[in-house]
């Protein structure tokens, strides 16, 4: 099943924030790919920049200080969020299975943006309410989530070839053209296009370009040595080491040059069990 990372060299996380992640239960693991908590022990004094990377998915993001929830739709380049004052902040971080039934195939206004729980989802933004209560731990949070997703994906039966078409591409790791794609199910190049901005909100090259990366990320973070570059982008698809820093640098922000210094792996954020 596709585990998506939100990567970053543990040097760079301020040492006044927490993040968190956390499994959802077994019957919505097809769907939700984790719940994600991050939090300042003090108020930030300067803008802190936190960066957020494309991963296929789609987030409901509470923000406890503000009292505000937002849907985020998929990102195609990577976000310098700026943090300042208290931070408090939690998501549901949804995999792409998930996204058609939750956007009802109209996933593209919501594509690179971000907008009101409300104004995506109406009345049923209602239990959002339950979760921004200050009194609550992180865990009694998650179990007023789980308990709405739940009731609302024992109805959903997602489509066969639809789920059948993404599997696809993150076996292959993204290295996979629409073409070929097309020829494996078969279906037109044009439908696959059309499905993908409707039920996505990109392309599907756009895709499997994020699925590529996220791959990219999965092999550093097994790297426990230094990283050969070049053998990496000859083994991750691209055509040559120029390409593969220059759709790096689209997807991280920064080029993998300026990621690390001398021979130190990258770290992930990691994501242990217990509860902020």
């Amino acid at each position: 099943m596709y585990a998506p990372i939100q990567f970053i060299d543990h040097r760079l996380l301020h040492p006044q924030l927490t993040y968190r992640e956390m499994p959802p239960c077994a019957s919505l693991r097809p769907f939700v790919a984790c719940y994600w908590y991050l939090k300042s022990s003090s108020p930030l004094q300067e803008e802190v920049p936190h960066r957020v990377l494309p991963d296929g998915c789609v987030d409901i993001l509470f923000d406890f200080t503000a009292g505000k929830v937002n849907f985020v739709g998929v990102m195609s380049k990577a976000d310098l969020v700026p943090l300042i004052g208290d931070v408090h902040l939690m998501g549901i971080r949804f995999l792409p299975q998930s996204i058609p039934f939750l956007l009802k195939g109209e996933a593209g206004f919501l594509a690179n943006g971000m907008l009101g729980l409300g104004e995506v989802w109406g009345r049923q933004a209602a239990f959002a309410g339950k979760v921004l209560v200050p009194e609550l731990s992180a865990a009694q949070r998650i179990e007023i989530m789980e308990k709405e997703l739940i009731s609302r994906f024992k109805h959903y039966d997602p489509d066969p070839k639809w789920s059948g078409m993404l599997n696809f591409i993150t076996e292959k790791n993204g290295k996979i053209t629409i073409a070929e794609l097309a020829d494996y199910y078969p279906i037109s190049e044009r439908h696959i296009a059309r499905t993908f901005k409707s039920l996505v909100g990109i392309t599907a090259k756009e895709y499997a370009s994020i699925i590529r990366f996220q791959s990219v990320l999965q092999q550093l973070k097994q790297m426990k040595s230094s990283i050969n570059w070049s053998d990496l982008s000859v083994h991750s698809g691209f055509y040559d080491q120029s390409h593969f820093i220059n759709e790096f640098k689209k997807r991280y922000g920064i080029t993998p040059g300026s990621l690390i210094a001398d021979a130190c792996p990258i770290f992930p954020i990691q994501s242990p069990s217990s509860l902020v």
